[in-house]
């Protein structure tokens, strides 16, 4: 579902919400970090994404 949707978030939107409902869940600091790589690690390249910790420590989104 990841890589069918989050080129076209990205494209479009350049953020998400992203609710991980996975089996096994997400419930330590390293299950979210690994969660997180693999988003990353399938943005299309040169995509804007950015992650709301990265929005937030650069003052919100920024339209581009």
């Amino acid at each position: 579902m990841l890589k069918g949707v989050i080129g076209d978030t990205s494209r479009h939107f350049a953020r998400a919400i992203i609710m991980p409902n996975l089996v096994p869940p997400v419930v330590t600091t390293a299950d979210a970090t690994a969660y997180h790589e693999r988003i990353m690690a399938v943005l299309p390249k040169g995509d804007r994404f950015r992650t709301a910790d990265d929005a937030l420590s650069h003052g919100g989104y920024q339209p581009g």
